[in-house]
């Protein structure tokens, strides 16, 4: 099983948006072949947990996959009053 995602966050923008794609890929093929022919997976569940400067847990979310294997979270950038720090961000 494979994971393509994207975080991307604006500066101006008052939330995050996690999203990609769950695939099951053919582990018989060649590192840079797996994308190829591979199946999404529908029903998986994908979380995310962002941690504070003291590697305390401040937010954690999840979402289920769709029939494409797609998956999409938005995310505040204030959480308790304090600015959500992306780069740590656990996925």
């Amino acid at each position: 099983m494979g994971s393509i995602n994207v975080a991307e966050a604006w500066k101006e923008a008052e939330v995050v948006h996690v999203g990609g794609k769950v695939l099951c890929q053919d582990c018989t093929q060649g590192w840079n072949e797996w994308v190829h022919g591979a199946k999404p997976i529908k029903g998986c569940k994908v979380s995310i947990t962002c941690m504070d400067d003291r590697s305390r847990v401040v937010y954690y979310g999840s979402d289920e996959t769709d029939e494409a294997g797609d998956f999409e979270m938005i995310i505040n950038k204030h959480i308790n009053g304090k600015e959500l720090n992306v780069k740590k961000v656990l996925g």
